[in-house]
């Protein structure tokens, strides 16, 4: 009985972890919809350096970053819930209105709060709106 339960726990949590994995979808920009250049930034911390992270808006995933790298993405304008997490792990999302004249820069790096280990209740990663990089500072940053 007790294996049995145990077999059971166990099996719930990898359907829940598999049915929770982030996947890429393509990007398509359409010419006729008012969208705006989206940089996205990934830091080159240690912490939370062996896994990619996935990035996108409105309950899609459109990138996935390593280490030091960054994307620009073409994103409708308007309000945008911006989501990011590692490939099974708990989303962390930024709300921003994106307007059309002003293209914005984000920054995705491990969230402070993150405990290994624990990353069904506390998520790994997080954005933070920032200015936009310099040519030089981009210079340590692979594009993607």
């Amino acid at each position: 009985m007790h294996n049995m339960l145990k077999s059971l726990i166990y099996s719930a949590i990898a359907v829940s972890m598999l049915a929770s994995c982030a996947t890429i979808q393509p990007t398509t920009h359409n010419p006729k919809v008012e969208s705006v250049d989206v940089t996205i930034y990934r830091s080159g911390e240690l912490q939370g350096s062996l896994t990619d992270a996935y990035v996108g808006w409105d309950g899609k995933y459109f990138a996935k970053l390593a280490k030091s790298e960054y994307t620009v993405l073409k994103v409708p304008v308007g309000m945008r819930e911006f989501t990011v997490r590692a490939h099974a792990d708990l989303a962390n999302e930024l709300t921003v209105m994106l307007k059309s004249e002003s293209p914005l820069c984000m920054m995705l790096q491990v969230n402070p709060d993150n405990i290994v280990g624990l990353n069904w209740f506390v998520p790994s990663y997080q954005l933070k709106q920032v200015a936009c990089l310099s040519e030089q500072q981009l210079s340590s940053y692979k594009k993607i």
